[in-house]
């Protein structure tokens, strides 16, 4: 299919949801839930004793979901609703027939376990698009999120500080909750959307109050109703929360690097003021990633960015006032993490400048961040639906020390001083459907300031079975010498539906466009698309399968210079057993002439091979003590190709989940992955003809052993083991030159190019929460990173190697306190 025709696909299929299935509006249950208001207090303890509780109105008419959509649910649930002037509470008795399986695992805050479980969700602003999520276990172990996108996301790095308790009985068990206002945003003298769910772990069995079924979509615009709130406000106090943080580093001696035993005593702050109900202001200076687990490491030989998730209480908390472009923020979600106008990782990241070493000299001193001296979010949404964002943010500039043969030190700037500015807007139209606009602004000492921007849509029609997504973007940066460059997507797809849907979309970047110095994306210069057909039969179980869903997909893409970059065909399927086994497989199918423009790293285009790949999983019943979880993956490159070469890659991958108790679980995972002649760029080489660029056939092996484990002692006291063993190696032969992008000639290369290297992570963490919003951290972390060039040592003995390397060693503490002034 050619540009043309796409273009007509998309322009017929736009006018028809427009001419013929234009209905705005969203389908949100005619259920009601009241809430009592009380003056007399409430205190959370799992037992519904005091007398208001017997005055709340009761909930009980739940549907189930799964397994078997639309029937009664095999256990009564009741949900009653109080208030009072500072917070909502929420009482669950759950009843059982058999309470003694009941199962109730115990694990750290914001893990999501096998479990029985209730749910809450609070449209708090009403706007059928972004909820509150709020989940309690039987065990009393709490999850909090966000929804955004109606459902297309939900990030779980926000923390609200809330309370529940819970008890076992020889009826079931019963679950509090109490939700501060405080903790919530919500607009004044609305109604709220609510939704309750009720997980039965050992019948794999979901009930909801308002049932929202599996021929729909959206997890927001359809739930139930909450009145009787009237008069409601939050507290206008200031929330404090500073941290302190020691640590005592053990660096060893490098080729550039001294050996040296730091301490540092990193402390900041993060303040929230709630201006009103439904805008909130924070301030941040110097926040911290002590607590956090380590990045995993993985091998990436492209030319592509790893992207990796924000962890940052100052940037999580309201990050949904800043997505942009696709539902959940991705705009157009494909390759690494899809495109963010902001990616909030860049502000306060590890300096991107290097220092010039003089010979016999080293580095004394290299910094590992960028320190924030300071930033302001002010975040909320208006009476009249309008969502506002703005984050102004300055980093200091980072100088590294470096000492000559003779041991003289001096000072380089590796990182300029900064100002990071955002400003977001987003517009509620038609019920479910939004309009919006970003701005952002990158000011570096010595440099051009970096601008960026867009305006982004999600269209809704025929109660959310329609959707036409797009955003338009620019960037206005130094590296395209000061002229403007633009973006854009555009996607019109069916959304819901009992069996098929299906999508088509289409997406640009232009020369020169760029948003990497606040912004997250992998290339510019390309345009293409996606059309996709999509089967699904997941309302009832048939024969010996539970549900069952089906894709195959046609991508196509050019450079502006006309080149095909990618073409193939895609699938997946997955099919869940009535044992709740399930067994998946994906793949691509490329046999087309498609070129490369980035191979050779800006020295013309290389010819790619054409290609396959395949790939199977395996997973057991998640209710056991034991998980099985198993991953094979096949491909070959060069399907046509007449010289004998056997280009291929092999992918094995097992995890075993072991819960021994109900307050211990480890995960184990394993990967080896083998990849043998796959045609590689190597070097560019100036010689007298000008510039050449030589490949190789690369062969390269992968093995990644990964530990997770926590051992939670109490609710809020747990302890976390995460480690990573982690070897990459490749080796490359039968080098060519390449001629033209359709040919290469061999070539005498006298360099060796080939690799090793071998990394261990350690992390130990214990972490107490003595009260809500105020935690302890104890936290001991080791690193090892070596590399080399021996391709050909054994995996025994790369491990060996791996611990030989000199580690990099941290003892960390750190405490968070909340205060409320």
């Amino acid at each position: 299919m050619n540009l043309k025709k796409e273009h007509i696909l998309i322009k017929l299929l736009f006018l028809t949801l427009i001419f013929n299935n234009f209905s705005a509006g969203h389908n949100s249950q005619n259920k009601t839930a009241v809430a009592i208001k009380v003056n007399e207090e409430i205190k959370v303890d799992g037992v519904l004793s005091e007398s208001a509780w017997e005055k709340a109105v009761s909930i009980s008419d739940f549907v189930q979901l799964d397994p078997y959509e639309g029937e009664n649910p095999t256990e009564k649930t009741e949900v009653k609703i109080l208030y009072d002037d500072k917070a909502i509470y929420f009482g669950f008795m759950l009843y059982d027939s058999e309470p003694s399986k009941i199962t109730a695992r115990l694990t750290r805050r914001d893990r999501d376990i096998e479990s029985d479980k209730i749910n809450i969700i609070l449209d708090t602003f009403h706007d059928h698009k972004t909820a509150y999520f709020f989940s309690v276990n039987s065990a009393g172990v709490r999850v909090d999120g966000i929804i955004t996108g109606d459902g297309s996301r939900f990030d779980t790095e926000w923390d609200g500080i809330w309370e529940a308790d819970v008890m076992l009985s020889e009826v079931g068990w019963v679950c509090e909750v109490k939700i501060p206002f405080a903790t919530l945003r919500f607009a004044d003298g609305k109604e709220w959307g609510v939704n309750f769910e009720r997980y039965i772990s050992r019948k794999k069995e979901l009930i909801q109050w308002a049932l929202i079924s599996k021929r729909e979509t959206g997890r927001v615009s359809k739930i139930g109703h909450l009145v009787g709130l009237n008069e409601i406000s939050s507290p206008k106090g200031i929330e404090i929360y500073p941290y302190a943080a020691p640590k005592l580093i053990f660096s060893p001696e490098a080729e550039f690097n001294a050996k040296t035993k730091d301490f540092k005593f990193d402390f900041g702050v993060d303040l929230r003021y709630k201006i009103t109900n439904d805008f909130v202001l924070n301030a941040t200076f110097n926040p911290d990633f002590s607590q956090v687990e380590a990045d995993q490491v993985v091998l990436n030989l492209t030319t592509y960015e790893t992207f990796y998730p924000e962890k940052r209480q100052f940037f999580t908390d309201g990050s949904q006032f800043f997505s942009f472009g696709a539902p959940g923020g991705r705009g157009g979600g494909r390759r690494f993490g899809g495109m963010q106008i902001f990616y909030s990782r860049r502000i306060g990241k590890r300096p991107s400048g290097f220092p010039n070493v003089p010979d016999g000299g080293r580095i004394v001193y290299y910094p590992e961040k960028t320190k924030i001296i300071g930033a302001v979010k002010l975040t909320g949404k208006t009476q009249d639906g309008i969502s506002i964002g703005f984050i102004n943010a300055l980093t200091s500039a980072e100088k590294a020390v470096v000492s000559d043969s003779l041991g003289r030190e001096f000072k380089v700037t590796v990182e300029p001083f900064a100002n990071y500015s955002v400003l977001r807007f987003q517009k509620d139209i038609m019920n479910n459907s939004a309009f919006g606009m970003i701005l952002t602004n990158v000011s570096r000492d010595g440099a051009t300031p970096s601008v960026t921007g867009g305006f982004d849509w999600g269209l809704r029609f025929v109660n959310n079975t329609y959707a036409f997504d797009g955003f338009l973007a620019f960037s206005k940066t130094s590296r395209n010498n000061g002229k403007p460059a633009t973006a854009g997507r555009f996607s019109i797809a069916k959304i819901a539906g009992e069996s098929f849907l299906y999508s088509t979309s289409y997406d640009y970047t232009a020369k020169g466009f760029y948003i990497n110095d606040v912004g997250f994306f992998s290339r510019d210069n390309d345009h293409g698309g996606s059309t996709e057909l999509r089967f699904k039969q997941d309302i009832q179980p048939f024969w010996i399968v539970r549900r069952y869903y089906a894709g195959f997909r046609y991508n196509y893409r050019w450079n502006f210079d006309g080149a095909m970059i990618m073409r193939g065909i895609g699938f997946d399927q997955m099919i869940e057993f009535l044992n709740y086994w399930t067994f998946s497989t994906f793949g691509f199918y490329s046999p087309w002439k498609v070129y490369d423009d980035r191979e050779t790293r800006g020295n013309g285009l290389y010819l790619g091979k054409d290609r396959y790949n395949v790939n199977f999983s395996l997973r057991t019943d998640s209710r056991k003590s034991v998980i099985f979880d198993f991953e094979y993956g096949f491909g070959k490159w060069g399907l046509k190709e007449k010289e004998g070469i056997k280009r291929w890659q092999n992918r094995y991958e097992i995890s075993i989940i072991f819960r021994p108790v109900d307050w211990i679980d480890f995960e184990i995972g394993s990967q080896f992955r083998f990849v043998r002649n796959e045609e590689a760029w190597v070097e560019n080489i100036a010689n007298d003809e000008g510039t050449i660029s030589i490949f190789g056939d690369r062969s390269t092996d992968e093995f990644d052993l990964t530990l997770r484990g926590t051992v939670t002692f109490t609710r809020d006291l747990t302890f976390q083991v995460y480690a990573q063993t982690f070897v990459a190696k490749g080796h490359y032969e039968n080098f060519k030159v390449l001629k033209t992008p359709e040919s290469l000639v061999p070539y005498n290369y006298t360099g060796n190019p080939d690799f090793n290297s071998q990394s261990f992570n350690l992390n130990f963490i214990v972490r107490w929460e003595y009260k809500p919003g105020s935690a302890l951290y104890f936290v001991i972390t080791q690193s090892r990173n070596g590399k080399d060039d021996n391709y050909f040592r054994s995996l025994r003995n790369d491990i060996i190697q791996t611990f030989k390397t000199p580690a990099i060693s941290g003892i960390y503490l750190k405490i968070t306190h909340g205060l409320i002034i």
